[in-house]
């Protein structure tokens, strides 16, 4: 039976649950620092399990649990779970399921991690009905924000008070004067429309 500091190391190298000033880590924190999303590993384990679908993960983690000898409150104390909270996820009644934030450690204090392998008889049953995708329809990293007339607006209303805050009177009451003028200023626009019947321009 492994000790709680082999297990600990176990967990830490998994890296998916962490604390940092005595809070937790999220996964995007964890993400920047480089624990998480790391390269395609080396496979160099042994192969404990093959599952297709949530019932055989739960099946292969019960079974490591077992080989290990470990208690539910083990796993819970070397993950950094709540009291009670892997025999929730582990248990016949499943009262809680693996999340985002459950996963990491749990894999972590049984000493695992998951590998994704190609299925070379799905891909052979399944691969023909779909189809390929239209590359030029795929998405970019390009964000793109869209607005109205209404939202500039009231951007540059807050641009406005914003640019004045450190103004005196005299100054911003020039500004708005020559902001008037040259809103207000311009000629009318005169179209000329030809009159087709007698050949002649009319304004």
């Amino acid at each position: 039976m492994l000790s709680v500091a082999q297990l600990k190391k176990s967990c830490a190298a998994a890296a998916s649950f962490s604390q940092r000033n005595g809070k937790r880590m999220a996964p995007r924190q964890l993400a920047e620092a480089g624990k998480m999303n790391e390269a395609v590993p080396r496979v160099d384990g042994r192969i404990l399990s093959v599952f297709v679908d949530y019932p055989g993960m739960l099946a292969a983690l019960r079974a490591r649990a077992e080989e290990l000898r470990l208690s539910r409150a083990t796993i819970d104390q070397v993950a950094g779970l709540p009291s009670g909270y892997s025999g929730e996820i582990l248990g016949i009644k499943q009262v809680r399921r693996l999340n985002l934030i459950s996963l990491g450690p749990v894999l972590g204090a049984l000493g695992i991690k998951l590998v994704m392998v190609e299925d070379a008889a799905a891909l052979r049953d399944f691969g023909g009905r779909s189809n390929k995708r239209h590359e030029n329809r795929v998405r970019n990293n390009v964000v793109n924000i869209f607005r109205n007339r209404s939202e500039f607006s009231a951007m540059g209303k807050i641009g406005g008070k914003n640019s004045r805050k450190y103004m005196d009177k005299k100054t911003a009451s020039e500004l708005g004067r020559k902001a008037i003028k040259a809103r207000w200023g311009k000629p009318p626009r005169v179209v000329q429309v030809r009159d087709a019947s007698e050949g002649a321009v009319r304004p």
